[in-house]
């Protein structure tokens, strides 16, 4: 190795810790794991009706709990062979074991977490000895594969899924180890028993099949003139189709016409709710675990244009839900707790423990009156519903073009520095997934810590930048091929941004005020209004420096060393250096795109960078193909702006037209290959008929000088 390589090691080194460490201060995430006592966990709560506010402090209260435990550990476990729970043992026996317990939740947010307290307590309240092994799977399918094989291999007593996707991956591990599941919508038709009232195998658990037909007649309550109700739901959840299904099913026998809408990532939220405007009177969102992180984002769209959301579960409620009618997952996690203590206390089998729901009695009509005001609306105990201001409506049609273009503009500092590196560089950089998710959990946690928001943008933006660096290094000074490189940092960054949230998959910044906000509420701009305000700032600043930097001699080495890396290498140019100061400054602008983004849907979340190389590219593709005239270097930047704009409009007219969001994927992929395919085609079309005229030229040329022959 030689002496540049050998002094770039502790550079390295010293980009990794930063990104690892460097940020803990503000992140919150626990440095080890503890042993959960039963003294740490709140009781279960009250029945009957609940205000917004209480609810609100249950949260607060869960976060403070969840901050002092720490994540659960089991400890050690001896060697001795041990009789398996549901199988043997006395009662006496099972009041002196110590079990392990493994915990496995899908995703961090409300409705999930306050199921996995509950049946914390439920053991606790036992007086049973245990220890838990908490695991998240922060969304990721294959993640709960890998946890629920090291419960396996743990030899735990009893393993506690949360989700269907959690308890699908259990399930598929073992059929030994005895599995209580929780929030499952219906097990049976999931796969996971052979049917609700008998199981068999080594699984039972709770059902949070909501009481949809319920939620139904208190929608109508409430607004007895509405005439279509909008569905939002995640394409990826099963349980989601079922709520789906019966929600229509309910609307059709109270006569309300209902229209369905879908996403296939947290990226499309807030353009498929714009969809909806013009075309719902109220929205429903059943108990899905992706809508339910995104709520907020959800509810700033509907909230201004007066669009009211009954909600599946409490949980979504504090992000911007109007009211709801059902399960409280507390005491479902509880009474799944109650099943579990019967397995391992008292030698039940799983199969023979059916699958149970809340009782009717342990259900609640919970109203968040704050959004009823924002709504202008007043809500007393008989539900009747009266309007205390006539909120703006708006057209549907424009109110989704403007989202678009108030999305397309914070999107396009995005696209900006994937065309630093693809048209500049010629590189291929696949940071930029991990480093726009890295700008959103910087600045959205930052937020949280009151650090002032426009800091907070600036200190993500430099996160991507550094993210960058870390590429630029490997790619650089260690001659990995440039899209392996950031392939490697992208993965990385994954694992990083869940420390960074506290190892959360999703957090939230609703309540906090932001830039977007700021204009907002100076000037009397909706959310669209706002964010259009300060994505059009931020894409002319970000135009205007680039356009100044690129003419600098440190500019204009960087874009010769994209076009000619040879001859410019032979000037005596250190192309390294070069390179890499390239793709910090083209990240730097990813993550403060991926802050804004946080800002604007008002959340951060671990997957919200998911696909978006493919987004920059279309649009840079898009770009060049319209205005492919455009020769100066600061009207191909302000193409590249204006080419997200169209990108994003264009999936909003879609949308507006029918197409589901599942096929929007589809429809990126068939944008990018046609701009890539169209000028290629004009070419040799161009080609073929000079080749025409110059043949019939020469033809004609030749029939003449026959004729004077």
């Amino acid at each position: 190795m030689d002496l540049r390589r050998r002094a770039a090691l502790p550079l390295l080194s010293l980009a990794l810790t930063a990104l690892l460490l460097g940020l803990s201060p503000f992140c919150g995430f626990s440095a080890g794991q503890e042993a959960l006592s039963s003294e740490e966990q709140e009781a279960p709560s009250s029945k009957g009706q609940e205000t917004l506010s209480s609810v609100e402090q249950r949260e607060e209260e869960s976060s403070a709990g969840e901050g002092e435990s720490g994540a659960f550990s089991s400890g050690e476990r001896g060697e001795e062979e041990r009789p398996q729970a549901g199988e043997s043992g006395t009662s006496e026996n099972s009041a002196e074991r110590e079990y392990r317990v493994g915990i496995l939740q899908l995703i961090q947010h409300p409705a999930l977490d306050r199921a996995n307290e509950g049946f914390v307590q439920a053991l606790s309240d036992s007086g049973l000895r245990f220890h838990i092994d908490q695991q998240n799977a922060s969304g990721d399918q294959s993640a709960c594969q890998t946890i629920s094989d090291k419960f396996v291999g743990d030899r735990d007593d009893l393993i506690y899924a949360i989700a269907t996707p959690a308890a699908q991956a259990a399930a598929a591990a073992t059929t030994e180890i005895p599995i209580v599941l929780s929030a499952v919508t219906d097990p049976a038709a999931s796969g996971l028993v052979q049917s609700n009232e008998h199981p068999g195998g080594n699984v039972t658990g709770t059902s949070d099949l909501t009481p949809v037909e319920k939620q139904m007649e208190l929608l109508k309550k409430l607004f007895p003139e509405t005439k279509t109700v909008g569905i939002l739901s995640s394409s990826s959840e099963a349980n989601s189709a079922i709520q789906v299904e019966l929600a229509e099913k309910s609307c059709a026998e109270l006569g309300l016409e209902t229209k369905s809408f879908s996403v296939s990532s947290s990226n499309e939220i807030q353009t498929v709710t714009e969809s909806m405007i013009g075309k719902i009177d109220v929205l429903y969102v059943p108990t899905d675990n992706m809508i339910s992180a995104g709520i907020a984002t959800v509810a700033a769209v509907t909230t201004d244009h007066g669009i009211p959301i009954i909600v599946g579960e409490e949980g979504e409620l504090v992000g911007g839900g109007l009211a709801t009618y059902g399960v409280d997952y507390y005491e479902l996690g509880y009474l799944a707790g109650q099943q579990a203590i019967s397995i391992l206390k008292d030698g039940k089998k799983p199969g023979d423990i059916p699958i149970e729901q809340l009782p009717e009695e342990k259900l609640k009509l919970k109203i968040n009156q704050d959004q009823a005001k924002l709504l202008g609306l007043s809500i007393d105990d008989e539900l009747h519903v009266t309007k205390l201001s006539e909120q703006r409506s708006g057209n549907g049609f424009l109110a989704s073009l403007l989202g678009a273009a108030a999305q397309g503009l914070i999107w396009s500092l995005m696209v900006l520095g994937v065309y630093i590196t693809f048209r500049i560089l010629n590189i291929a950089d696949m940071t930029t997934d991990g480093s726009f998710t890295l700008g959103g959990c910087v600045c959205a946690m930052l937020m949280l810590s009151g650090v002032d928001p426009t800091i907070a943008l600036l200190l993500g933006a430099l996160s991507g930048g550094l993210a960058g660096a870390v590429t630029g290094v490997l790619h650089t000074f260690f001659g990995i091929p440039a899209i392996l490189a950031g392939i490697l940092t992208q993965i990385s960054l994954w694992s990083i941004n869940l420390r960074i949230m506290a190892n959360k998959s999703n957090q939230s910044v609703n309540r906090i005020a932001s830039d977007i906000t700021f204009f907002a509420g100076r000037f009397g701009l909706t959310q669209s209004e706002a964010t259009l305000v300060v994505g059009l700032l931020a894409a002319i600043l970000a135009v205007l420096l680039l356009y100044w930097f690129f003419g600098t001699e440190i500019g204009s080495s960087l874009r010769a060393t994209g076009n000619n890396e040879d001859m410019i290498r032979a000037l005596g140019v250190n192309t390294n250096s070069v390179k890499l100061l390239g793709l910090v400054i083209a990240n730097l602008f990813v993550g403060l795109s991926g802050a804004l983004v946080a800002q604007s849907t008002k959340y951060a979340d671990v997957n919200m960078g998911t696909g978006a190389i493919v987004i920059g590219l279309a649009a840079i593709v898009i770009g060049e193909v319209l205005f492919r005239k455009a020769r100066n270097f600061g009207l191909k930047l302000g193409c590249s702006v204006l080419g997200c704009i169209i990108y994003f409009m264009i999936r909003a007219l879609v949308l507006r037209l029918g197409m589901r969001a599942n096929d929007m994927k589809l429809l990126s992929a068939f944008i990018v290959g046609l701009a890539l395919c169209v000028p290629v085609a004009l070419s040799k079309w161009r080609e073929k008929k000079s080749y025409r005229e110059y043949s019939a030229e020469d033809e004609e040329e030749a029939e003449g000088v026959g004729e004077n022959a």
